[in-house]
């Protein structure tokens, strides 16, 4: 194993053996005394500088460490900043022109090296990103649960929303170097560099604005949320000062109507007298209706009144009956199916037997087509549509007229 990895074990050993030491600085001060072991173990945190001089014996936890526990337990504390990338921003810039002036110049070593930190560059941009979302996704789906007051729970919304508005502004000025770059580096060759930036940070820009929009939507739906809530409270609040100040008073004329709040209004008392339930087969209501039954007078009895019985004598009448009319072209129509069962007609054309009937003049010749047809095809006749020709952009089956006759035996 390397000195480096050694060093690294020894660290990471160090932070293991001393877990509540840290957990201790990370909820506030460790104060040195505690006995012989507690400091021994801060002095190993202090040599690794993971716990720093705060005041007379005591220490605070490094805040690299803390900031780094805390997105591992994704707690954070109150009005917690976003990580600005503008400083990694600009580092990416001047390593890139580094890069290309190396590599110009024939630095081929320095440039590869310089080409790694413009990697890691990339990496802690993502990391920074990623953070930055996590911690505004635990704020805000806790609704702000590291707070009591309303009144503090509306400052973090104003607070976080500058902060989205910021982070957003970055993210286009992170678009813009992306687009630099991407251009430099297809005219220069520098084919990796161009591939780095289009795979780890192009191809989640989109992602990372649309979830930024989506926070920014809900923090200023929230936003408008309270300042109803602080309107109505205002009014409350006014209410409530002048009761107080007129102690005696039953109140204040108020003109009532569907947008009153009801909450505010005391319900007059109805007086009510209690009912007893006779279903209910409770042994306590039980006996108190057979008492209140007990109790009530006996009915009285009346005799029984003389009624005249007359023999109800039924007349008989006539009923008049009524003939309906019946319609000329039901008639029509008879007078055609008589015709064709009795061999008289053979093949009959309902629009000619309809032209040679005054008595049709009324009806259309499609009403008459329909009606006769389906009639006589009830009365067990057959019919045959005279289809015509589809003419274009016409999908149904037309017919102008129908032939009826009587079924072959």
């Amino acid at each position: 194993m390397s000195d480096r990895g050694d060093q690294i074990q020894q660290l990471l050993q160090v932070l293991s053996f001393q877990g509540a030491l840290v957990s201790e600085g990370l909820d506030g001060t460790v104060y040195w005394g505690g006995g012989k072991a507690r400091d021994k173990g801060i002095d190993a945190l202090v040599s690794i500088h993971a716990l720093t001089p705060y005041e007379e014996n005591s220490y605070r936890l490094n805040p690299r460490l803390r900031e780094f526990i805390s997105d591992h337990l994704v707690s954070y504390n109150l009005l917690t900043t976003l990580t600005r990338l503008s400083e990694p921003i600009y580092r990416a810039k001047t390593q890139w022109v580094n890069l290309k002036d190396m590599k110009n110049s024939g630095i081929l070593g320095d440039a590869e090296k310089l080409e790694w930190a413009l990697d890691d560059t990339v990496t802690e941009i993502v990391y920074v990103i990623d953070r930055n979302l996590t911690l505004l996704d635990s704020i805000i789906s806790t609704s702000y649960g590291n707070v009591e007051s309303v009144a503090f729970k509306i400052r973090q919304n104003h607070f976080y929303a500058r902060e989205v508005e910021r982070a957003l502004k970055e993210l286009a000025q992170l678009d813009a170097m992306i687009d630099q770059i991407d251009a430099d580096s297809l005219a220069t060759g520098f084919i990796g560099v161009r591939q780095l930036m289009n795979v780890r940070l192009r191809s989640r820009l989109h992602l990372w604005s649309t979830r930024l929009n989506d926070i920014q939507a809900r923090i200023s739906k929230r936003l408008f949320q309270a300042q109803k809530i602080e309107k109505k409270l205002v009014t409350l609040g006014k209410m409530t000062l002048w009761l107080t100040q007129h102690k005696t008073s039953a109140g204040i004329p108020v003109d009532i109507d569907n947008s009153f709040p009801i909450e505010l209004l005391r319900p007059d008392q109805i007086r009510v007298s209690p009912q007893l339930d006779v279903r209910d087969t409770d042994p306590v209501v039980w006996d108190t209706l057979v008492d209140a039954v007990d109790r009530m007078p006996a009915p009285v009895a009346f005799a029984p009144e003389a009624i005249d019985e007359k023999i109800q004598v039924v007349e008989y009448t006539g009923i008049q009956e009524i003939t309906l009319k019946s319609d000329p072209v039901d008639e029509i129509i008879e007078q055609l199916a008589d015709a064709i069962y009795q061999g008289t007609a053979d093949k009959v054309s309902l629009l000619d037997w309809k032209q040679s009937r005054r008595e049709l003049d009324e009806v259309t010749e499609e009403e008459w087509l329909l009606y006769a047809a389906s009639q006589l095809v009830s009365q067990g006749l057959q019919a045959d549509f005279q289809m015509v020709a589809r003419g274009v952009g016409v999908h149904n089956d037309l017919f102008d007229d129908v032939l009826v006759f009587a079924p072959s035996e």
